[in-house]
């Protein structure tokens, strides 16, 4: 996962570089949707698939964004490991002169529910990434992040992820 890191520090270098251009958001899509993987240093289960859909709101550079986060675990035959899902906003600060790299601020709530016990507890996250649009696909984006996840109340595991998003074009309604 060094390769996260060294990604992000590379794109806040990029755009340290350049004067960042503001966000046009009558130019932003109206829905993206994705999936990858992150992995949990510690967790029971140290890779889960993270699958997200995102609404474009209103004309800014805010977006409603729904995460999924499941567990992968191999090889046992044990009840299943909970899921979180939660929701919040997405924001976009700021973005390359050309658009093909943009900054994403991620702040979420939420559950994760133990389907087992029917027992729920509260998740909460914040993530930054950085989305990579991929030139000849025109809308479609690799996006390494790190999430901040609460363990318990009072702490919180990192976890490093990365992410194929794509955008549909056009606008919305």
């Amino acid at each position: 996962m060094k390769i996260v890191y060294a990604l992000l520090l590379a794109v806040g270098l990029l755009l340290g570089q350049t004067a960042p251009s503001p966000v046009d958001g009558t130019a932003l899509p109206g829905v993206v949707v994705g999936g990858g993987t992150v992995w949990t240093r510690g967790g029971a289960s140290p890779y889960a698939l993270d699958n997200v859909v995102a609404f474009h709101v209103g004309q800014g550079s805010w977006y409603s964004y729904t995460d999924v986060t499941t567990p992968v675990i191999f090889g046992t035959k044990t009840q299943p490991v909970a899921s979180i899902i939660s929701t919040g906003g997405a924001w976009i600060p700021t973005q390359s002169r050309t658009g093909m790299v943009k900054l994403l601020v991620i702040v979420q709530a939420g559950f994760s529910m133990v389907q087992a016990t029917s027992t729920a507890s509260p998740a909460v996250t914040g993530t930054v990434g950085a989305a990579f649009r991929l030139r000849k696909t025109g809308n479609v984006y690799i996006m390494p992040y790190t999430k901040a996840t609460n363990a318990t109340t009072t702490s919180a595991v990192f976890q490093p992820g990365i992410q194929l998003l794509y955008a549909f074009p056009g606008k919305k309604n």
